[in-house]
């Protein structure tokens, strides 16, 4: 997976209070410890706070981002869009004859996303990404690599495009282009089959 960015500050609210909540698990560590009278070395104290916000950076970063309490809150806005999806892609290839069976794999986190394409000739993957969540629908848009597989026709090779997304309820569908070499653009309909 690779960073992606966002149109909202919830990155920097969210690692002010996990900051805060650092602090106070330490400082109720420390009256715990002596209220029971235990020594601990002098280095630990220094590392603690750190060491916990760290651990509920991961466990946001991976979890608890997902939470629907975090989005009635207005802590998260990025939509949560991991999962497996099927549809069809038209492209200009073939004047947007003939649909193409896809199934895209998203893979996601608070701060990391993958966007994975397969077709029968082909595989992509985003390289960056962003999601704008002040917009209705919320939008994804990615920059990929397509790679042909060995059995593909010799026209297709190697190349870069951009795709816009939009998220909807029951999946994602936009557009695509690729790079100046290739010069095709092309039109998605993808339904979302499962959640990771």
């Amino acid at each position: 997976m690779h960073d992606y960015a966002i149109d909202s500050n919830e990155r920097l609210r969210v690692a002010l209070y996990l900051a805060i909540g650092s602090i106070l698990l330490m400082t109720v560590v420390q009256w715990a410890l002596n209220f029971f009278n235990l020594q601990i070395p002098w280095w630990i104290d220094g590392i603690s706070v750190f060491g916990f916000y760290g651990l509920f950076l991961y466990l946001f970063d991976r979890h608890i981002w997902k939470w629907q309490l975090t989005k009635i809150v207005g802590l998260v806005k990025v939509p949560n869009i991991a999962g497996t999806y099927e549809g069809t892609l038209l492209t200009s290839y073939d004047n947007f004859k003939q649909p193409i069976p896809i199934n895209v794999e998203v893979f996601q986190a608070w701060t990391k996303i993958s966007v994975n394409w397969k077709t029968s000739t082909s595989s992509s993957r985003s390289l960056v990404a962003s999601i704008i969540t002040n917009a209705e629908p919320n939008i994804l848009t990615y920059q990929y690599l397509n790679e042909p597989k060995t059995s593909a026709p010799s026209t297709m090779h190697m190349h870069r495009g951009t795709a816009i997304t939009n998220i909807t309820s029951g999946g994602l569908n936009g557009g695509c282009y690729s790079n100046r070499d290739r010069k095709t653009t092309g039109q998605f309909e993808l339904n979302k089959v499962s959640s990771k």
